[in-house]
């Protein structure tokens, strides 16, 4: 088993987090045939990068999951910059990079009372990130996130 070092974890957890979503993006990435094969993963980076936020609003209720839906959710929109480090099949004394950016979204539910005079400042954390080789070509990335709407 080969030992990955990952980087773009957020480790601040000093922070009171009131309004936040939990999420988890995963896929099966290929890289692309003019790049060298994968022998080892040797280091992934991720970094989370707010694009823009809109507040929408919603059905008030009750969601079929049991949380309570008060109207207004904050919609937040950015991207996952994913650098990837490995040594290639060919010269394992060879490294290297894969770049990629993977478009991200998630909501926020906020309080009731939000109005026009409150604002909201949206982030995303990256709480955990797990690769695996699948094949020469091919690897599995699972980024665990936090949405968060601090409301001021």
């Amino acid at each position: 088993m080969d030992l990955i070092k990952y980087e773009g974890v957020n480790n601040n957890t000093d922070k009171n987090i009131e309004e936040f979503r939990q999420f988890t993006t995963s896929l099966t990435v290929c890289i692309p045939y003019d790049r060298e094969s994968i022998n080892v993963i040797t280091k992934v980076w991720v970094e989370a990068e707010l694009k823009q936020s809109h507040i929408i609003k919603t059905p008030i209720g009750l969601s079929f999951e049991g949380q309570t839906l008060t109207g207004n959710k904050v919609l937040i929109l950015g991207d996952l910059n994913v650098k990837l480090e490995y040594t290639s099949q060919n010269d394992s004394t060879s490294i290297n990079t894969l770049n990629m950016g993977i478009p991200i979204s998630s909501y926020v539910v906020v309080e009731e009372d939000f109005d026009d005079y409150l604002t909201a400042y949206p982030s995303f954390e990256v709480e955990d990130i797990y690769c695996k080789k699948l094949n020469d070509r091919e690897f599995y990335l699972s980024i665990s996130m936090l949405s968060i709407a601090d409301i001021f």
